[in-house]
């Protein structure tokens, strides 16, 4: 029988090369298994002999000289059983090194396992490129462990279990044991910390990223600029998230981020976000006019555009939207957001030129056209929905997309029966059409039952329970992110299902606990609806506004709401009233666009 590829006979055997915690330091030489009393010790299995050699485990540390060089001069004999010429080559190397100088065997060693964990990157890359995610894994596993000081092999071990394995936690406690090794005056130093921090972000540990990148940015005086600018842009945007508005106009005026587009960005929205909204306007309208690259210029007038509609100037925002087409003609979604401002005003025929300009230039280009479908979706314009389904079936797009937006037109359109009949239509010709949007499909006729006339209340309960069924049918769908539940709680609330929007957004909560606006919604969904004292699981009212102040912040509408709220119908102490009033005041934003802020 011939010997396993050695490579595998690794990944599947190597002891200490698992999944438990990860050691700091080069693992230690095991000792020998006690032998049980008139038995011999147990024959090493063939993999952990293959182990023993290539790591040289066996090694006699702090044993005299003589018995490290009968060790090396015996394994180097050994060896030859490892058939990877090049694996083998690097075995013998060492082996040779440690019996020439006994005496320096445990740094051998340990330039021996450096040498070992490039290797084995190096094999993980290849697995990688042949699309062997499970090779891969083992591989870049075995890489870490036998070097934790290397950076390249933990980054990209980390990206790995982030990106294929979805093991976010585990990346950021991987390269959290690789920042005592860092070294942060290269690139890669740089690319590893930048990545740690959208890690942490990613799971929104937005406090360990403030914490971390303060203590780093005190310490750190003589780091290369690159460096200190990925630092303190992770740390300023996680301030800004967390509503630490002061505190991020700071880190990035301190850091002079505001010399660099993202960082002027930044620093406009923590202004505007803060209070101080005229002073985050003009910085983008003075700052922002001297960067003339069309990406970060285009993002600046974007922004700029958005706080016009924001403070309710629509005119304005028009205006500066006018600059941002004129930038790149070619660029469709500029249009786009231009004909929402001109349906915003109702200016008509103006409205209806830019939306021949945009049919005519960019009908072939089929993200311009979905994100035309879910303006027209959102506004409940069916009739538009309908001509999009039609050209995305003429062009070869992925037709089912337009046609779920048209669904969705006609349910904001008013029109529920016809979202049923349609749906109908359209399954009875072909049962698979809505296949890949099943979910969304589900929600629509779930909301559109909710939402169809009802004469008598025996009707009105038939129609709730079917919608039920259709909702639940939502719910049990898998990997639903936050905007999933969001989108439905939003369409239940207009429609005055504000209970059933509640299930809906409650659902949604318990799969992503910390995501502020989705919790946001659910508080505000309870505010309808009434629901407002602790039952079963459901904290209070009060218990959630306190939780959701702790979150990233959501929009402002929730805490106007929460006020009304608290003044009109909450039954709290004095005590609980005040304090609760306190923190909910800095919170509002009183001279903003409602539709605005509700992303309309």
């Amino acid at each position: 029988m011939s010997r396993p590829h050695l490579l595998l006979a690794l990944a599947l055997g190597l002891p200490g090369l698992g999944l438990a915690a990860e050691p700091t330091k080069a693992a230690p030489s095991p000792a020998p298994a006690p032998a049980t009393a008139g038995k011999p010790a147990p024959a090493p299995k063939e993999n952990d002999t293959d182990a023993e050699i290539i790591l040289l485990t066996g090694l006699p540390a702090g044993k005299a000289p003589e018995a490290v060089s009968s060790y090396a001069r015996k394994t180097y004999v050994r060896a030859e059983l490892v058939k990877d010429p090049l694996l083998r080559q690097f075995v013998q190397l060492a082996l040779s090194k440690i019996e020439d100088q006994p005496d320096k065997a445990l740094q051998i060693r340990q330039e021996h396992l450096s040498k070992l964990a490039d290797f084995f990157l190096d094999r993980a890359m290849e697995a990688q490129a042949a699309d062997k995610p499970s090779e891969t894994l083992r591989l870049a596993e075995i890489a870490v462990r036998c070097n934790p000081a290397n950076p390249k092999a933990k980054l990209f071990y980390a990206n790995f279990l982030h990106g294929k394995m979805g093991r976010t936690d585990d990346a950021i406690q991987t390269m959290r044991h690789g920042l005592e090794f860092l070294d942060v005056n290269d690139k890669l130093g740089r690319d590893y910390l930048e990545r740690y921090f959208q890690f942490l972000q990613l799971r929104e540990r937005d406090a360990e990223v403030i914490d971390q990148g303060l203590k780093l940015l005190r310490v750190g005086k003589d780091l290369p600029q690159g460096t200190r600018e990925a630092i303190a842009m992770a740390t300023a945007t996680s301030q800004y998230w967390t509503g630490k508005y002061p505190e991020c106009v700071k880190t990035i005026t301190i850091n002079s981020l505001d010399s660099l587009p993202n960082g002027l960005l930044l620093k406009a929205k923590a202004l505007f976000d803060g209070g101080k909204t005229q002073e985050g306007l003009s910085l983008l309208e003075t700052k922002g006019a001297a960067i003339k690259d069309y990406t970060p210029r285009d993002a600046i007038l974007s922004q700029q555009s958005r706080f016009h509609v924001l403070l309710g100037q629509t005119r304005m925002a028009l205006s500066v939207n006018e600059d941002r087409i004129s930038l790149n003609e070619k660029a469709p979604f500029p249009h786009i957001q231009r004909l929402q401002l001109l349906d915003k005003l109702g200016l008509k025929d103006e409205y209806e030129k830019e939306l021949m300009t945009i049919k005519t230039k960019f009908e072939n280009n089929s993200a311009a056209m979905i994100a035309l479908a879910n303006f027209a979706a959102e506004k409940g314009y069916d009739g538009l929905t309908a001509a999009l389904t039609g050209v995305a079936a003429a062009r070869g797009f992925e037709s089912a997309t337009f046609a779920a937006l048209h669904l969705e037109a006609l349910l904001n359109a008013g029109l529920p029966d016809q979202v049923i009949a349609q749906h109908q239509q359209v399954s009875a010709a072909d049962p698979a059409f809505f296949q890949s949007n099943r979910p969304l499909i589900q929600a629509i006729l779930g909301i559109a039952h909710y939402a169809r006339n009802k004469p008598d209340e025996p009707t009105a309960k038939r129609e709730r329970d079917i919608g039920d069924r259709y909702l639940a049918e939502f719910l049990k769908s898998k990997d639903l992110g936050p905007e999933a539940y969001r989108s439905v709680g939003r369409h239940l609330r207009t429609i005055r299902a504000s209970e059933a929007a509640v299930r809906i957004l409650e659902a949604g909560v318990q799969v992503h606990p910390n995501h502020s606006q989705l919790r946001a919604d659910y508080v505000r969904a309870r505010l309808l609806a009434g629901l407002t004292d602790a039952y079963g699981t459901r904290k209070s009212m009060l218990e959630e506004l306190e939780y959701l102040q702790t979150l990233r912040r959501p929009s402002p509408l929730v805490w106007q709401e929460a006020l009304s709220w608290l003044r009109s119908e909450a039954k709290l102490t004095a005590a609980q009233s005040r304090q609760l009033e306190a923190s909910l005041l800095p919170l509002i934003r009183p001279g903003l666009d409602a539709a605005a802020l509700e992303g309309r």
